[in-house]
């Protein structure tokens, strides 16, 4: 049982410390809502709100609608849940 439980804790570890350059390098990290995103080098889901940005800045009222944090992604804003 000990096994297990380390397995399952080293699991969800290397998951949330996954890095990355593009969301396509990003292989273990699984989403329920939203996509699949690489945001300050950081495997994450996000959710496309389809408002364009230059900063971050432009997204902070669009992300309360979706319940999260603000980014500019490729001119894009995105809420990482």
């Amino acid at each position: 049982m000990k096994v297990v439980l380390c397995f399952a804790l080293v699991f969800l570890v290397t998951v949330y410390a996954e890095h990355c350059r593009l969301a396509t390098g990003c292989t273990l990290t699984q989403c329920s809502q939203g996509t699949l995103a690489c945001i300050d080098s950081r495997c994450t889901c996000a959710t496309d709100t389809g408002n364009a940005c230059t900063t971050r800045d432009d997204c902070h009222a669009h992300c309360q609608n979706h319940g999260g944090r603000a980014h500019c992604v490729d001119g894009s804003c995105r809420c990482q849940h």
